[in-house]
């Protein structure tokens, strides 16, 4: 009977012991970049002249990403925008827009959107973010509105051989021009910028 013990003993202590898998060596799944499609994205801004004439333009050269992290159901967007490429409907209004009065692009040339990470479900029914606005090197906190997400891939499910899969979000805000160094004109030219982010993202393959 002991001769038995004895060759139990040693089976055991030479058989290693496998231990089960815990949380924390759980592979994590990787968020997911939606990035952002220049030739159907576009900024647009608006500001009044003595209070009463809008005067807009659009900047047509934005890139970026909408990040999805579906595990902690929340999203985060970035923008960058090249303050050179403004548009508006006469050339000498966008040579203003681009100079050191106004967005100063010469010498600052990136417009940038950082958001915080806000609740995945704001991509279907909108609701307010926050972030992180840079204009003319400067940056300053800013909110913005997701007034209109067509985002309905992002919460089905992922199929091979479907099409690709994309999210179309509005935003809107407005910032206080003088906030970020634009301080002329300020007789015959409102503060108050309004902004909008007109964003399609599309998945990787």
């Amino acid at each position: 009977m002991s001769s038995l013990l004895g060759a139990l003993t040693a089976l055991l202590l030479a058989t290693p012991m496998v231990a089960p898998p815990s949380p924390a060596t759980e592979v994590a799944i990787e968020a997911e970049v939606w990035r952002i499609v220049p030739a159907s994205s576009r900024v647009q801004f608006r500001v009044r002249l003595f209070g009463v004439v809008p005067v807009s333009g659009s900047f047509p050269a934005i890139e970026g990403a909408i990040t999805i992290d579906a595990a902690a159901r929340r999203a985060r967007v970035d923008a960058d925008v090249d303050a050179r490429e403004v548009r508006m409907r006469r050339r000498s209004h966008a040579a203003w827009a681009r100079s050191s009065e106004f967005f100063d692009a010469d010498a600052h040339p990136q417009i940038r959107f950082e958001s915080d990470a806000f609740p995945l479900a704001r991509l279907d029914g909108g609701g307010a973010i926050q972030g992180r606005l840079t204009v003319r090197g400067i940056t300053r906190p800013a909110a913005f509105t997701i007034e209109h997400a067509r985002c309905e891939a992002v919460f089905a499910p992922r199929r091979k051989g479907a099409p690709a899969r994309r999210c179309q979000v509005e935003l809107a805000g407005a910032i206080d021009r003088s906030a970020f160094g634009m301080r002329t004109r300020g007789g015959t030219l409102a503060n108050r910028v309004s902004l909008r982010f007109l964003i399609e993202a599309a998945a990787a393959p």
